[in-house]
């Protein structure tokens, strides 16, 4: 199990495969086998595979992410039992929420910082001559490193958290209909030339029946933000 872990790294795979989606420049071009009147909304549904991936993106990187936290023993094992996509979500409110010290005491770290510092290294950078010899010097750098790192988790957690309820309806069966003005009309409250395309997600509530409503978001901001 270790070593096919340390053979593929998935979610850098992920990351080559949403580069390869995004700079597809002309999706029309490679649609072979659509009908011309349907090339924009296939290739608006290609264009929210980087979406779909950017997500699954993060919510591996934090899989993985929280599963090093316990440890670099058995990754594979905590990667299955432990790094659910429902922890993802817990931690990444965390983050949103401002508890992120909370957190890492539960994770026997004094606060977020020690944490960090721990998991990407730093620890073992503070105990070898190079530090010590210029401890001044270092340790300012070291300060503004783990801030950028954790300023990065934040815009994930926003990232994530925001998007979170069009994902599953993504990646639980297909609830996403893009709509392309001109080629497909709702009702009234779409006719307006001028409205840009858009994206339609049966969502559901947190409630205890999980009630359907509709979201509806202009496509290019999914694409774009992701």
């Amino acid at each position: 199990m270790e070593q096919i872990h340390k053979s593929f790294s998935r979610p850098r795979s992920i990351y080559y495969y949403i580069k390869q989606i995004y700079n597809t420049k002309d999706v029309k071009e490679i649609l072979t086998y659509v009908p011309d009147n349907k090339k924009d909304s296939v290739s608006s549904i290609y264009k929210l595979e980087v979406f779909r991936a950017t997500m699954q993106y993060v919510e591996e990187f934090i899989m993985y992410f929280l599963a090093y936290i316990e440890g670099y023993e058995n990754i594979g094992e905590k990667l299955v039992k432990t790094s659910t996509t429902k922890e993802v979500k817990k931690f990444l409110a965390c983050l949103k929420e401002g508890k992120q010290d909370e957190f890492s005491q539960e994770k026997k770290s004094v606060d977020f910082n020690e944490l960090l510092k721990e998991l990407f290294g730093y620890n073992f950078f503070l105990k070898s001559k190079e530090y010590k010899e210029s401890k001044d010097k270092f340790d300012n750098r070291i300060l503004e490193s783990i801030k950028i790192i954790e300023n990065d988790l934040l815009r994930i957690a926003n990232y994530y958290l925001d998007h979170l309820k069009v994902y599953n309806a993504i990646k639980h069966g297909t609830r996403v209909f893009p709509f392309i003005q001109n080629e497909s009309k709702i009702g009234d409250e779409f006719l307006d030339d001028d409205k840009k395309n858009i994206l339609i997600a049966i969502c559901k509530d947190e409630s205890e029946n999980a009630n359907p409503y509709r979201l509806i978001l202009p496509l290019e901001y999914i694409i774009s933000s992701s």
